[in-house]
């Protein structure tokens, strides 16, 4: 099938379908019911999963596949991809495809098998039957996402011939099922399993002659990414020099480096890599010696560090095209001098309200702000969530809608900041160092973005 698709196999695809399609002598079913791949980028393990699942139709009558990948539209990109492979080769007559939204499916003609994408989410698999699953991007799936998954295939495999194929490259710490699975993994390969679960792991040593790969020099680091990378010198339509020009290039791209180099192509999990969310770059191209003007009405906000040992009051303002400058007013070790602050400043500026996080000792904070008369604007976790995702997005815009006066308690926080799991969301990471020149500023933008609700004037009725 990988030939007919034009895609004929490399050494170490063959050796994962070698082993990944062994029966049980004694059952006649799969020998593994999961299959977990991961591999460096451009390696060919979407080519390999997709001859898979074409295998599958082909060889069986009436089965059921469903793949999936870290959204809906990517999972429909890599339904709409399988679909151009076959229709461009020998196999353009075995199959139909139908493309009405949300009902998309490739019906394999011969066998009525059947290849259907889905949200990463599980809620069409309750109640249905599953030949193979096969999700891409495992790395995308968290707790929460997880759950969901397994709840809604893993019931259906106890009673059929089934396989899941969760394919990826490596991760960050958000990515709890795929860590899980390496863990497991890893261990299964320790004793020498041989069912249940195929383990499949290309990717370079995180030490090397006692020297940690991410501190090897580029010209080392690209050399024993080569010798890893399984592709490399076999791939049909990617000679060794392309690969390497792609690994220099994105080492010397600021906004990758050698972190994202590391996991894409290296297959190093950013889990315990500290992996910085606001590159140096990112932080200087976004300074600007620009300040809120001196006519405007400029929004507060404070936040405290969650044990105690810092806090900082932030103002941000909005102008006309929607670009966001942010003033770290003050920062400070402790917290016991916040309340006065933020209502001294109130009181000079004028200003009735300021925004605060709703969770940790910022509460008690607010609370001494109220009972003082003034009015807090208590962030909820999930508006919380949703702050901390926009100001990371629009700080790294292409044009950059988040600006900052770049002074050095700001500059030196956005290097600590990374994300954590906050209910469904992620919300900035304030379990390490302070970062609450950073967190602050966040907040001061939300408040700029949420104006008080003024209630229009109503004209005074009379009773007659």
């Amino acid at each position: 099938m990988a030939r007919l698709l034009g895609m004929p196999l490399m050494p170490w695809q063959q050796y994962v379908a070698d082993v990944a399609l062994e029966v049980d002598p004694l059952t006649g079913w799969w020998a593994y019911d999961k299959v977990l791949l991961t591999v460096q980028r451009r390696a060919g393990k979407s080519a390999l999963d997709t001859a898979v699942k074409v295998d599958r139709m082909a060889t069986g009558k009436d089965r059921r596949l469903w793949m999936s990948a870290q959204g809906g539209e990517e999972a429909l990109e890599l339904w709409r991809e399988t679909c151009r492979l076959l229709e461009l080769s020998p196999l353009a007559g075995k199959f139909r495809a139908y493309t009405t939204t949300g009902k998309e499916r490739l019906i394999w003609l011969p066998t009525n098998s059947r290849l259907t994408p889905i949200p990463p989410n599980g809620d069409k698999l309750h109640s249905k039957a599953i030949d193979l699953l096969s999700l891409d991007e495992l790395w995308w799936y968290d707790a929460a996402a997880a759950t969901k998954m397994k709840a809604g295939y893993r019931p259906t495999f106890l009673t059929t011939n089934a396989q899941a194929w969760l394919i990826s490259t490596m991760g960050t710490e958000l990515s709890i099922w795929l860590n899980a699975e390496r863990q497991e993994g890893r261990r299964a390969v320790e004793l020498g399993a041989n069912r249940g679960t195929a383990y499949f792991e290309w990717s370079v040593p995180e030490v090397v002659n006692g020297v940690k790969t991410r501190d090897l020099e580029d010209d080392e680091l690209v050399r024993l990414i080569l010798q890893y990378h399984p592709a490399a010198g076999v791939h049909p339509l990617m000679p060794t020099s392309k690969l390497e020009q792609f690994i220099r290039d994105d080492l010397a791209d600021e906004l990758i480096g050698r972190v994202g180099v590391l996991r894409s192509y290296g297959n190093i999990s950013t889990e315990d890599e500290g992996e910085r969310l606001f590159h140096s770059s990112i932080v200087v191209a976004t300074t600007t010696l620009e300040r809120i003007p001196a006519g405007a009405v400029p929004f507060l906000a404070f936040d405290v560090d969650p044990k105690l040992r810092a806090a900082s009051i932030s103002a941000g303002w909005r102008d006309a095209g929607g670009v966001g400058l942010t003033e770290l007013i003050e920062h400070g070790l402790g917290t016991r001098w916040v309340a006065g602050a933020v209502i001294g400043y109130l009181e000079r500026q004028g200003l009735r309200r300021v925004t605060c996080n709703n969770a940790g000792p910022a509460r008690d904070v607010a609370d001494e702000i109220e009972r003082a008369g003034y009015e807090v604007q208590r962030v909820s976790a999930p508006d919380y969530s949703a702050a901390c995702v926009r100001f990371h997005e629009q700080i790294k815009a292409a044009r950059p809608y988040v600006l900052h006066y770049g002074d050095s308690d700001t500059v030196d926080a956005f290097g600590y900041v990374a994300w954590r799991k906050l209910g469904a969301g992620l919300a900035f990471d304030t379990t390490g160092e302070p970062i609450t020149p950073v967190t602050s500023a966040t907040l001061a933008l939300w408040g700029a973005d949420h104006p008080p609700v003024v209630e229009p004037e109503r004209p005074r009725s009379r009773v007659f």
